[in-house]
């Protein structure tokens, strides 16, 4: 079984960009994988012709018998998919060579973590800019409600993360299906991005990205409503919890005053250390809240000559420590 498969779909690539990106694939440092692609084209025939042309006994050929679309594609991927870690390649971007041996390592290292990606470069003309992005699972979290902060076609994802909570890519939410199925990640799992460039992007006009903006941008404001839904949720749930909390903190403290009014009245004495501690216990119902009631009588009250014996008499008494 394979330790990664690498997961592309393809509708109509340009010769060049498909070569391009297969090399970039064919060419890791880290070998131990399967390359599935997935022709989402049943009447192109170009393509079948030119993955053929490469003899990797690591490249797996699918095609579907009728088009499917790019999130139902993606998810058909995943269930073709042998191997431990996905690693998302997009028909039109470049890999570096070292892009699956990182993002694996990382993955092995941190098992807590689900997904993880890395910076980008554009690339087209001269204007090669780097886009970065958060580093951390809570910096990530907190930018995702302001967009999707983790490289899709970038990113090696947990296979077993996605079949724990049963979560796919969504075609509603197309072409933002990767912003959505991040957004049902949060909370579920880690996020981790690399701090260098790992991908090269082509930025062009042919990109899904240009070709149905405003689509994206709708589908961008649904999944950050779902977010913000969420959160919400959270906010909520949060303050039901800390409301409880502190219900069973007035059951304890309430507790401890009725056992020290019990242990009052079978164990008299006019001692002034002893009167000294109920009359501050009666008084002020509050004390004891950050500290146990040995803290408060060894601490507060119990100085002097009369220490020793009441502290070991009281201590016995209640049996509160060993």
């Amino acid at each position: 079984m394979p330790k990664v498969s690498v997961l592309t779909p393809l509708y109509r690539p340009p010769e060049d960009y498909l070569r391009e990106m297969m090399e970039s694939v064919l060419h890791q440092t880290f070998s131990d994988f399967e390359f599935i692609l997935l022709n989402d084209c049943p009447e192109d025939t170009a393509t079948d012709e030119i993955v053929a042309s490469y003899g990797d006994e690591r490249i797996v050929y699918l095609k579907n018998e009728t088009n499917l679309g790019i999130a139902a594609s993606r998810n058909l991927l995943i269930e073709k998919a042998k191997g431990e870690y996905l690693a998302v390649v997009d028909h039109d971007d470049v890999s570096l060579e070292t892009r699956l041996q990182k993002e694996v390592k990382f993955l092995d290292e941190h098992p807590n973590c689900g997904v993880v990606s890395s910076w980008y470069q554009k690339m087209y003309g001269k204007r090669n800019l780097v886009r970065k992005r958060p580093e951390t699972n809570a910096e990530i979290v907190a930018a995702m409600s302001e967009g999707c902060a983790v490289i899709h076609p970038a990113a090696m994802i947990r296979k077993s993360v996605l079949n724990q909570f049963h979560i796919r890519y969504e075609p509603e939410f197309s072409p933002a299906e990767d912003y959505a199925l991040f957004a049902r990640l949060i909370g579920k799992t880690e996020f981790y991005n690399l701090q260098e460039v790992l991908l090269l992007y082509r930025n062009f006009n042919g990109n899904t990205s240009h070709k149905k903006r405003q689509q994206m941008r709708e589908n961008d404001a649904k999944i950050k409503a779902l977010i913000a839904l969420k959160q919400q949720r959270k906010a909520e749930l949060m303050r039901q919890i800390r409301a409880v909390e502190n219900e069973l903190k007035g059951l304890i403290r309430q507790g401890q005053r009725d056992i020290l009014a019990k242990r009052k009245e079978r164990h008299h004495d006019d001692g002034s250390a002893w009167r000294l501690f109920w009359e501050q216990i009666a008084t002020q119902p509050d004390i004891g809240q950050e500290a146990c009631c040995w803290d408060i009588w060894d601490g507060q009250f119990m100085t002097g000559r009369t220490m020793d014996y009441w502290s070991e008499k009281w201590k016995k008494m209640l049996n509160f420590r060993s």
